[in-house]
């Protein structure tokens, strides 16, 4: 990860939950401190859970219900390695 996104990440991410194709991106958010948890393959499909399941998971983990939730996806799969551009 370049070096500007790593600290982007361990400083605002701390309160976030990243789910993470791989153990490799799994240790590194950790390293930073960011809680993770291990997900999906973009190649893969799914069957989702009903939206009730999504709100108590979020309620569990502190959402007021009322707040919006923003998902981010900041690693396009399909090129490595990654540099970002904050400027864009």
């Amino acid at each position: 990860m370049d070096p500007l996104v790593a600290k982007m990440c361990g400083r605002f991410c701390r309160d976030s939950l990243v789910i993470t194709r791989n153990e490799e991106s799994r240790t590194l958010l950790r390293e930073l401190g960011v809680p993770t948890e291990l997900g999906t393959d973009t190649a893969w499909t799914f069957e989702p859970l009903p939206p009730d399941y999504g709100n108590e998971v979020l309620r569990k983990a502190g959402w007021d219900g009322v707040t919006p939730v923003l998902v981010v996806c900041p690693i396009n799969p399909f090129w490595w390695p990654v540099k970002a551009s904050l400027g864009k």
